[in-house]
This record gives C-alpha cells, structure tokens and sequence, in this order.
C-alpha cells in the first residue's frame, strides 16, 4: 500500500513539473517615461503555457485591461507623485508564474518665452529672454520674416525685426524645447508688437507784417498731443495743432522767429519735432510833399500804386488822393466833384508809378 501511494505521489509531482516547465510569462524591459504621458502602452510582454494572464500594479493607478497581454496602464496622481510604479503580469492556466517590470517617471520639460513686449518701430533689435528646465537646449522660431542673432538656439537671443514685422504690427515668437530625452517637445510664445513712431510738420515758413498774427497749420500721426515752443511771443493755444501766434515788439523789430511743435502722448517712442520760420518784413514808408495849388477839375479820382519789391507781402498798397479844399474828392472815381482847387501831392521813394499832376 505505501509503495503504491509513494508512486502516486511522484506521479503528481512529475505532472507539476511539466506544468511549470511548460508555463512562463514576461512582464517587458524596465522602462522610463515621462510624467506627462497620459497613458502608458505595454508592448514587450509575453506569455507561454498558459490560457491567459493577469496584470497587477504597485501603485493606484489602472490598466484598460488586466486580461490584455499588453494593456494600456494609466497611471495615477500618487504614482507620478512617487516616481515609479511595478507592474506585475501573471500566468493563468498554468503555474501560476510572474514577472515583473518597473516604470520610472520622469520629469517633464518646462520652458517660458517671456512676457509679450511692445517697442516703438523705431528700434533696430529685440532682446528675448527664454527659461527652460529638465530639457538640454532651445530653438527660437518667428512668425514673421526677421531674424536672430547671433543664433537661434540659445535662451538669450536678439531679435532683429523686418520692415515686415513692423509694418504687420508685430510677430510671435516661439521658443521649443530640445534634448527633452523620455519627454515630448514643449513650447511656449511671446508677442512682440510694434507701434509706428510718431511724426509732425510743423507748416510751411511764412512772411507778414508788422501788427500781424499769424495761424498755424501743423500735423501729425501716431501721437496724442502736441506742445507748442519758441519765441517771446504768446500763443493763445499752445498745445493746439492750430493756433494763433502774435509775435512780441521785439520779434517784429528783429525781423524773424523760429517756432517748434513736438509730439506729447506718445511714450514707447521718443518725441518728434518741427519747426515753422516766420519773417516779419519791415512796414513801407509813405511822405507827402507839399500843397499843389490849382484850380484844375477833379476830373477822375487818382491812384498811386506801390509796389515795396524787397517783401513776398505787402506788395501792393493803394492810396486815395484827397482835396485839401474844402471838398475832397469822395464817393467813386466816377463821380468825383468839380472846383477842386487844391490837391495833395504824394512822394513815395520806391515807386513804379507816381500820380499825374492836375
């Protein structure tokens, strides 16, 4: 009896044997991944022997399918939190056999462009500053059509914007992770936005006369205000695009003044100036000689012309010859009074034409 039991029992024995020798699983290589994959897909696994497996894991994260061969592990908060995670795969049908493989997690790179700048168009270049962590370098890229110096794959960059980027208004600029190792490129922009400079045109130079005030004409584009300056005169708006400037005596007696607008409201660009001359020409003189006695018709209503040629203004004055009897000559030149006995001769030292006598 116990030589027939001892020879079941090395029967079974044999029977296991075979079993186990005839089962075995692989759960795959180590692997390292990053903390911002979503999800890991298992890929090496394998099993021999058996009708299925089963996947066990170290941590709390999930797999879509423990009976898969190859499942899809998602792991949870806690395991990114702990670095690492083992998963465990296990024969069934026969054994039971194991293996076991670990994820790492890795740190995900990180980079930041800096903040969004504006410039004034005015400018040659850009400097951008970029900060990258658990990545080994970057490369900066354009939108627009300008260029980096000295190169485009190092954190501190300049960039030199294209009379397109300024006429656009502005480009992105987009800084990418390289060398990330186990992780997935990142990337991150910045806006450089650019504002016309402004301009201003003060007018065209003038000429006028003594006692004269004079209104400005100016102009300007891409600012907010303007500031009147110059001279010992007064505006009566300095601050006004179009105003009114009365020159001071001294002004008048020097002849000539220069006044300058600049541009106000405009503080990503350096202010703009212009300046208007004005010449204030001389007043002409006019002497009258002596009393002409006669007892001549009145029989039209004479008119001196003079032309002062040294002047742009005051080219032309006209001068009424007046009776200095008792009746002068008034109304038209049409209807002019008879018996005039005494008219007023005029002597003007630059002249073209003087009047007749009568």
């Amino acid at each position: 009896m116990i030589k027939k039991f001892t020879c079941f029992f090395a029967f079974v024995m044999l029977l296991n044997y075979e079993a186990y020798s005839q089962c075995a699983v692989s759960a795959g290589i180590d692997t390292l991944i990053c903390e911002s994959t979503t999800g890991v897909q298992l890929q090496y696994a394998s099993s021999e022997g058996g009708t299925g497996v089963i996947w066990n894991t170290s941590g709390t994260g999930m797999f879509n399918n423990i009976n898969d061969l190859n499942p899809q592990y998602i792991p949870s908060a806690a395991d990114l939190a702990n670095g690492s995670v083992v998963l465990e795969i296990t024969s069934v049908g026969c054994g039971p056999v194991s293996d076991q493989m670990l994820i790492t997690f890795v740190d995900a790179p990180t980079v930041y462009a800096g903040p969004d700048q504006t410039f004034c168009t005015n400018i040659n270049s850009v400097t951008v500053n970029a900060n990258v962590e658990k990545a080994t370098g970057v490369l900066w890229t354009s939108s627009g059509t300008g260029i980096f110096n000295p190169v485009a794959n190092t954190l501190n960059v300049n960039y030199i914007p294209s009379a397109a980027d300024k006429a656009n208004g502005g480009a992105t600029l987009t800084v990418t992770s390289t060398g990330n190792g186990s992780c997935p490129s990142v990337a991150d922009q910045m806006m450089v936005t650019f504002v016309q400079a402004p301009t201003i045109f003060a007018g065209y130079d003038m000429t006028i006369c003594p006692g004269s005030n004079i209104t400005t004409s100016a102009s300007m584009t891409n600012a907010t205000g303007v500031m009147w300056s110059g001279g010992t005169g007064t505006f009566n708006s300095p601050t006004s695009l179009i105003t009114t400037y009365t020159p001071s005596t001294m002004e008048a007696a020097g002849g000539s003044v220069s006044l300058t607008i600049t541009t106000t409201g405009n503080p990503l660009c350096p202010t703009v100036s212009d300046e208007v001359a004005l010449t204030i020409n001389p007043a002409p003189s006019v002497e009258a000689g002596p009393n002409k006695a006669g007892n001549k018709q009145c029989r039209k209503c004479d008119v001196v012309y003079l032309r002062n040629r040294g002047f742009r203004e005051c080219e032309f004055f006209k001068y009424k010859l007046y009776s200095l009897g008792s009746r002068p000559c008034q109304r038209t030149c049409n209807t002019l009074p008879y018996n005039v006995r005494h008219l007023y001769f005029i002597r003007l030292p630059d002249i073209n034409r003087q009047s007749p006598g009568l």
